[in-house]
């Protein structure tokens, strides 16, 4: 087994807001028009602290990541994956820091992400196994079920590697059989949607090779919020579950 990180640490920036359940239908219906891709979500997010980190009282988590990868007949917008990939769960392994507090991140919750190439590693023990060597405690689960939008960015010239947003339409859970009840969005019950909108991959807080910087990034995220005209939501700065 071996593992291998990116060479440098990339920004995530998030906006959260809570949507009510009666407003489910002309939001999705307002996001679509917006939408390259839209696809039923599943997450499993697996949260690991160090327990002995290298500079006291500075925690450092572990987010193990699963994803359900959408069938072809689940999509409501876009092309599936290869006929191969449909309904397995793909997995990912990523150092995620508490909020970064300094002035130029306080309008919008953003986390420091190093992401991790597991190499040889195809199952769920595997990769749980290698947690625990490198001193990780698992601290909290949750699952996330709902819908995935795929949003284009306008951006002047194309990035070395593609971007999109992503804004996620999701209930949360700490129960395992929330992922396999309730992965329609569509459900009867009246709890509020969380939303999230964040970018498909974490770029660098300056320009590399021609990639979106990080404040572009979250003045064409800004933008889009803007865009969507839907009174009564409170987008905040509020941090992620981890």
């Amino acid at each position: 087994m071996s593992s291998s990180s990116s060479s440098s640490t990339s920004l995530e920036p998030t906006l959260y807001t809570l949507l009510p359940s009666s407003l489910l239908s002309k939001f999705t219906s307002h996001l679509s028009l917006h939408s390259i891709h839209i696809e039923p979500l599943s997450l499993i997010d697996r949260i690991y602290t160090n327990s002995n980190p290298i500079v006291k009282g500075q925690l450092r988590n572990l987010r193990f990541r699963s994803r359900k990868l959408p069938t072809s007949s689940s999509l409501i917008k876009g092309k599936g994956k290869g006929k191969d990939e449909e309904g397995r769960w793909v997995h990912n392994l990523s150092y995620v820091s508490a909020p970064l507090r300094s002035q130029e991140y306080s309008e919008i919750t953003t986390r420091a992400v190093i992401g991790l190439e597991i190499l040889g590693m195809n199952s769920e023990e595997d990769i749980q196994d290698f947690i625990a060597s490198l001193g990780f405690e698992h601290s909290h689960t949750y699952y996330s079920t709902g819908q995935l939008f795929h949003i284009p960015l306008p951006l002047p010239l194309p990035t070395p590697n593609p971007i999109t947003l992503h804004l996620s339409i999701t209930h949360l859970s700490a129960n395992k059989t929330h992922i396999s009840s309730n992965e329609n969005t569509k459900s009867k019950n009246n709890k509020p949607w969380l939303i999230q909108l964040y970018p498909s991959r974490p770029v660098n807080a300056v320009s590399i090779n021609g990639d979106v910087t990080y404040s572009d990034l979250v003045d064409y995220m800004r933008d889009f919020v803007d865009s969507l005209g839907i009174k009564g939501l409170d987008w905040s700065v509020v941090g992620r579950w981890t």
